[in-house]
């Protein structure tokens, strides 16, 4: 593990028996040639990442500081394309919407991705076609419209998923509208779990969410978890899997 190391404007990492490596600093260059690790954890902020072999990897959680697009940055998501699960940070997720499509790379074998959402959510989904568990996070209240759907080609991996968890959902119509889209199209769903931020939810607006998702078409025999925010609620509610209509 290197945090925060201050002075050092250079860093070089150079191991054939290192296995996890997290790094977490600001304003250096930074080297990395170790072709056994395993578990690779980046939050940088103004530096520059650079790693020449990860053909070992499986998991990796990138967190890449600032919005501004710079090339290393998507080099460094080719470089951990191969992993199974991977964990992207809003700033990394919006490296995605500053290049064409034929520019991005594919994720073969990922099979479990976490994210924050963002207008270009499917997009990424898209490059995953292999992808069975899903995390998504909102760090704030979405816009409207800020959820572009695809109308008329499902991205595969939605139609593939089999888990899904949604860890601040508001009760507003953009959240609604996504739940809608995924229990729709994820034929092969088994669980979509939601929980209500206890910010911008009232015990009211909970119990008519929960009406609402009972009425909403699902495609897939899938089980729906509703963990309330509310303090008397301590128990996820669950809505069993009912046959698609």
């Amino acid at each position: 593990m290197i945090i925060y190391c201050e002075g050092i404007k250079e860093l070089y990492i150079d191991s054939l028996t290192l296995d996890k490596l997290k790094i977490c600093n600001e304003s250096q260059f930074i080297a990395v040639k170790a072709p056994n690790i395993r578990c690779l954890d980046v939050a940088v902020d103004g530096s520059r990442y650079e790693v020449s072999n990860l053909s070992s990897l499986d998991e990796a959680r990138i967190c890449l500081g600032g919005y501004e697009y710079e090339p290393w940055k998507l080099e460094l998501i080719r470089r951990v394309s191969k992993v199974q699960t991977l964990w992207l940070s809003q700033s990394t997720v919006e490296l995605f919407g500053h290049v064409s499509e034929n520019e991005l790379p594919m994720f073969p074998n990922l099979t479990h991705l976490e994210i924050e959402i963002e207008n270009i959510m499917f997009q990424m989904l898209k490059l995953a076609p292999k992808l069975t568990h899903l995390i998504v996070d909102v760090c704030h209240l979405l816009d409207d419209d800020a959820l572009s759907f695809p109308s008329e080609i499902v991205p595969l991996c939605i139609s593939s998923i089999q888990y899904i968890e949604n860890q601040r959902f508001y009760c507003l119509e953009e959240d609604t509208k996504l739940v809608m889209y995924i229990l729709k199209n994820a034929m092969l769903l088994k669980e979509l779990k939601l929980h209500m931020h206890h910010h911008c939810v009232s015990l009211k607006r909970e119990r008519d969410a929960f009406k609402k998702l009972l009425s909403f078409p699902r495609v897939s025999f899938c089980e729906v978890i509703i963990c309330s925010s509310c303090e008397w609620e301590t128990l996820p509610l669950h809505f069993p899997a009912i046959s698609p209509q």
